[in-house]
């Protein structure tokens, strides 16, 4: 039986960096790679399958079509896709960290439910795999709202510490509880077949080989370049992430929900940058940077401590040592 392996994200876990270091691997197929065009084939019928649509006939082709791709470029089975927009909060239909209302989202984790039907319809053909790097709550959600800060018009400490307040009592813990997401993703195709991975650990041999070992079914020679300055770019201290200044395009692009890549997403952008170039946006007076304050680090524990707890046995790793908030009490 072939396998393939699908690494869905997190996004802010140095995704871009691991796709760029699995890419001098013959059978990755991911974003970016020469057969990039696989996973852009398989995500978009993720997003069909996500609108309730059918999709085991788009199933069926795209494996065909990654067939031709390993016979017709000299690539071998095990082979790897690999998007964070699997991992989507507009696509799953979850709260997405600072943007959607909690009070429209959906208590389902739809890439899970993605996953068991993949397998379901390719059983007799695929093993199907699955890769998730996370990152500690409070410094993943940090990044992710310094990153959205062009998009927040009053971003500062208390709109962020507001905000992760008003998500942890929504009463839908899919927006960061890491323990859930596996344990969900693990009934879907089996613990075997999911590998989690620390972004803390990304200095690490094992981390690599870990990888290596569950996509390629060896430790493959991976080329390491130097972590990029850009993977925490926004990150100003241990405890701090500066917020850039607020522009009204990335702005419209949260407040209508659009999908990163999109026609329109890209639009905003462009506009955006005809607003600086022509000295339009200027430095605000706002807040510079935030800070994981006891207030975010309390609520996250609220959210996600008891799920940490189960994935530090599921990982059988000393989560709390790499900043993961453990339950109270």
């Amino acid at each position: 039986m072939k396998k393939i392996s699908i690494h869905i994200g997190l996004p802010k876990t140095a995704t871009t960096y691991i796709q760029k270091t699995l890419s001098s691997q013959n059978s990755y197929l991911g974003l970016e790679s020469k057969g990039g065009g696989c996973t852009e084939h398989l995500f978009s019928i993720f997003v069909k399958y996500s609108k309730g649509e059918s999709v085991e006939k788009d199933l069926v082709e795209w494996w065909g079509q990654v067939n031709d791709y390993v016979d017709s470029y000299g690539a071998s089975f095990p082979v790897v896709f690999s998007s964070e927009y699997f991992f989507s909060g507009d696509i799953n239909g979850f709260p997405e960290f600072p943007f959607v209302s909690p009070s429209s989202s959906q208590d389902r984790l739809i890439i899970a439910e993605f996953l068991k039907f993949m397998s379901e319809v390719l059983s007799k053909e695929v093993m199907i795999g699955a890769v998730l790097t996370i990152r500690n709550q409070p410094e993943w959600l940090a990044s992710k709202y310094a990153q959205a800060s062009p998009c927040l018009f009053n971003a500062g400490q208390s709109d962020f510490e507001k905000r992760i307040k008003y998500f942890a009592s929504s009463g839908n813990d899919l927006w960061c509880n890491w323990g859930r997401i596996v344990s969900e993703i693990d009934a879907a195709i089996g613990k075997n077949n999911v590998l989690v991975v620390c972004m803390e650990d990304i200095d690490k041999d094992f981390f690599w080989n870990d990888i290596s070992d569950f996509c390629f079914g060896s430790s493959a020679s991976l080329k390491l370049d130097a972590m990029p300055a850009s993977v925490n770019a926004k990150k100003v201290s241990n405890t701090e992430w500066g917020l850039r200044r607020f522009r009204p395009g990335s702005y419209l692009a949260s407040r209508m929900c659009l999908i990163p890549g999109s026609f329109l997403y890209r639009l905003s952008r462009r506009f955006d940058n005809f607003l600086v170039k022509g000295g339009f946006i200027k430095k605000s007076k706002r807040q510079h940077v935030i800070s994981l304050s006891k207030s975010v680090i309390d609520n996250c524990a609220s959210s996600c401590g008891e799920g940490n707890s189960w994935l530090a046995c599921r990982l059988e790793k000393k989560l709390e040592d790499l900043g993961y908030p453990m339950k109270v009490g």
